[in-house]
Formats: C-alpha cells, sequence, structure tokens
C-alpha cells in the first residue's frame, strides 16, 4: 500500500498499515531519534530524508518512520523517548542538506507506544545533497536516493532521469496555471489573476533552470 500527498497526515490505522507492510521504496524506519548531541543519529535520520525527498514523485509520499526495529528481529515498535518537536526537526535536518527537503513531522500514540513519522514531499528543487560530512554515513560529494528498501548513491543517468521527469511535471503545471489564469480574465478576476501568473512565473523558471541543464 501506497499513499499519495494528499493523504497526509495519515490516520493512526494508515500508520499501522505502513508498519504492518514494512520498508518500500517510499517507506524508511528508524529506531530511534537522536540523543544529547546525537551527531550520528542526525546525520543517518538526515540521509534517509534525502534519499527520499530524491525519490519520491510530484504526488507521491515518502514516509520516514522513527519508533520500528529492524526487520532483522522481527520489525516490532521500539516506542520513541524524548520526540523533538516538529517544527525542531524540520528546522535541525535543514541544516544537514541543500537545498532543504520539503517535510512535516507528526507524532502519533499508538496502542503499541509513540512513533513519529517525518512526512517527505517532492520538491522542485531537487536534487537533495549533504552539506555536512559525517564518516561513513554523509558526503557532500554524493547525492542520495532510495533503491528498493536500500539507500544508494545517484549516478549521472539517474540524475538526468531524474530531471526529465521534473521537466515533464513542471511542463504540466505550465499549462495548468495558464488554463487557470484564462479562466481568472473570463471571470473578471484580477486578483486571482495576478496571483496565478506570479505561480507560472516560478513553473517557468523552474522549467528554464532544467531546459539549461540539459542542454535545450
Amino acid at each position: 500500500m501506497s499513499f499519495r500527498k494528499e493523504d497526509w497526515p495519515l490516520t493512526a490505522a494508515q500508520l499501522e498499515s505502513v508498519i504492518a507492510l514494512r520498508e518500500t521504496t517510499l517507506v524508511e524506519f528508524k529506531r530511534e531519534w537522536w540523543t544529547g548531541s546525537g551527531g550520528e543519529a542526525k546525520a543517518k535520520i538526515a540521509r534517509g530524508v534525502m534519499a527520499l525527498a530524491n525519490t519520491v514523485g510530484r504526488d507521491e509520499l515518502g514516509l520516514l518512520v522513527i519508533g520500528v526495529g529492524d526487520e532483522s528481529v522481527g520489525g516490532a515498535i521500539v516506542p520513541v523517548v524524548g520526540a523533538p518537536e516538529g517544527e525542531a526537526v524540520v528546522q535541525i535536518l535543514s541544516g544537514y542538506m541543500s537545498p532543504p527537503a520539503n517535510i512535516d513531522c507528526r507524532h502519533y500514540d499508538l496502542i503499541t507506544g509513540r512513533v513519529s513519522v517525518i512526512a517527505v514531499f517532492h520538491s522542485p528543487a531537487r536534487p537533495h545533497h549533504p552539506t555536512r560530512e559525517y564518516s561513513e554515513v554523509l558526503s557532500t560529494r554524493e547525492v542520495y536516493v532510495r533503491r528498493g528498501k536500500q539507500v544508494g548513491v545517484l549516478t549521472v543517468p539517474e540524475l538526468e532521469r531524474m530531471i526529465r521527469d521534473d521537466l515533464r511535471g513542471e511542463y504540466a503545471a505550465i499549462e495548468m496555471y495558464r488554463s487557470y489564469i484564462k479562466l481568472a480574465e473570463q471571470e473578471g478576476d484580477p486578483v486571482t489573476r495576478r496571483l496565478l501568473e506570479e505561480t507560472l512565473a516560478t513553473e517557468e523558471g523552474h522549467a528554464n533552470d532544467w531546459e539549461t541543464v540539459l542542454g535545450k
């Protein structure tokens, strides 16, 4: 079972189904949050978030679930302790990557204990890459993606496919906003039209950036 971005936030029942179905390309489990300074733990969570952010599709939902044990020993829920506030999570992780990933964090009190979930959404600014080095965990020379249940390093062909996929999404968004602008004009709504034109300009800018990268 996979969820779309509009399914967020998940219900407790939906989260339980995610945990029961185990890890996938868009679902990763971690046993615990960072404690104290937690340098290595923070780096590992940042790596998982970046990999999901570089993999999740435009309408998909990536999930990093914290409070689930390793599958090799049963994958049972290990209730989280000292879970940070959601806004703090976003702020801390943004310091590990550029550009910052589009994420949200919530905590769920399930029957078996508290579990935290970082929702990861697609961003037209990807690929996201580390801004910090942490031995055997993060390297500023690498970009991470998910392949099945594993995190790997992005290859040049994968990067080109990522850019082409995003460019197709930008083209679709551009056509959509153009149609909305025409509708706003027909309805005599200049305020909405101006807002849509600003959004259209942003989408066209993203498309131009990717066309430059691809040499189009």
